[in-house]
């Protein structure tokens, strides 16, 4: 917990907080009151403000409803998380925040980025079509959608998909839901027609787990 005249916040780094105050209860739910405990054990980057204790220091970081959970890198608000009360959720949260927007593979992690999450989009792109602007697409995506899923580019030069004659693989979207046990192709991403950002959302929606559509989970998240 931070206590008067600690510079955690100065200090840099990154980490998460949970501000809680005198108008509530520390924990808003059973849930998180056993949680809590387990997210500390696993993710040392976690802290706790007391509101009561330190209201000058909650009301410079606009503190204002409790509990707040807040994800701060380089001593600056980055995220505010949104997600349920729990370590499943929570720590994969952080995991994701902490990692690249894009991460970029090679062929020796290709295999085990794609168990890393439980929703992992991996864009598979041929040198042929670097200049079409499906990178700048697929960045925009994750840039949207980082904080609830996972998002890596590989290049078919190296990814061992060339045929006997040294032909790259066509470039491909793949989407691993392992919460769902599916793997699917979304061919919608290339086609040259421009398209709305909203169109591909709705697009890559059909592959994504029921219960985190993305129309729905920009309720709840």
């Amino acid at each position: 917990m931070i206590s008067p005249g600690n510079n955690s916040f100065s200090s840099g780094g990154t980490f998460m907080k949970l501000w809680f105050g005198p108008h509530a209860e520390v924990f808003d739910s059973e849930a998180l009151e056993w949680e809590w405990p387990v997210i500390k054990e696993k993710e040392p980057n976690v802290l706790s403000v007391d509101c009561a204790a330190e209201p000058d220091l909650c009301l410079e970081h606009d503190v204002r409803a409790y509990p707040a959970l807040r994800f701060y890198r380089s001593g600056s608000l980055y995220a505010r998380y949104r997600g349920p009360r729990k370590a499943s959720s929570i720590l994969p949260y952080m995991q994701r925040i902490m990692r690249p927007v894009v991460d970029g593979l090679e062929a020796a992690n290709l295999t085990s980025f794609k168990d890393s999450d439980d929703v992992v989009f991996i864009l598979y792109l041929r040198g042929q079509d670097a200049g079409r602007g499906l990178y700048k697409r697929f960045h925009d995506l994750a840039e949207e959608f980082h904080d609830r899923y996972t998002f890596a580019i590989a290049s078919r030069a190296t990814d061992g998909s060339a045929d006997e004659l040294g032909e790259d693989a066509p470039s491909v979207l793949r989407c691993f839901n392992h919460r769902d046990g599916r793997e699917a192709e979304l061919d919608h991403f290339f086609q040259d027609t421009p398209k709305k950002a909203e169109d591909i959302r709705d697009a890559l929606a059909a592959h994504l787990p029921t219960d985190l559509h993305p129309r729905e989970a920009a309720l709840v998240l």
